[in-house]
């Protein structure tokens, strides 16, 4: 499965994911990074929050990286995906800039697929090679071979840009 899909999950599944982000239940945090913008670099603000990585183990326990709220947050996206495994999730906020500003190309190495979930409206978009640009609507999902080139860009309408970032395996 690959494409854009809107309306992805239904009212309360989506309302619930909203709850969550908003809520003390998920510690978030912050990164300066910088973007290319117009010619130049700009420093702007992102928080994030690790939900599950399977690609960080701890050594010692081999256990893998999950959040709390990670099965609660993804029980829902994970059936309408069918994945049979999560490599990593997270969450991403990334603060409103003056300018769209766009984030460096990434280029994931494994054999799975990324699912890129919007929580809110704005001007910000996911740019993805073969696919184009995809704008940041709420609800709508994109979903495409992890090893595809992609990127994010900034809003300028907006507190800030709410995503849910998947990696994942179906069999």
């Amino acid at each position: 499965m690959s494409g854009v899909i809107n309306n992805f999950l239904n009212n309360d599944s989506f309302f619930k994911i909203s709850q969550t982000i908003g809520s003390s239940k998920i510690n978030w945090f912050f990164e300066n990074i910088f973007i290319y913008s117009e010619g130049v670099f700009e420093q702007t603000k992102q928080i994030s929050h690790v939900l599950l990585n399977d690609l960080i183990k701890n050594s010692s326990e081999d256990k893998i990286e999950t959040s709390p709220v990670a099965i609660p947050l993804l029980e829902d996206i994970l059936i309408e995906l069918k994945a049979t495994k999560i490599v990593k999730a997270q969450l991403k906020l990334i603060s409103k800039t003056e300018n769209i500003s766009e984030f460096p190309l990434i280029k994931n190495n494994q054999d799975n697929l990324t699912a890129i979930m919007y929580l809110n409206k704005n001007d910000g978009y996911s740019y993805i090679e073969g696919i184009g640009k995809i704008k940041s609507e709420e609800n709508r999902i994109v979903i495409f071979p992890s090893n595809t080139p992609h990127f994010e860009s900034s809003s300028t309408n907006v507190s800030y840009r709410a995503l849910l970032i998947l990696e994942y395996s179906v069999d």
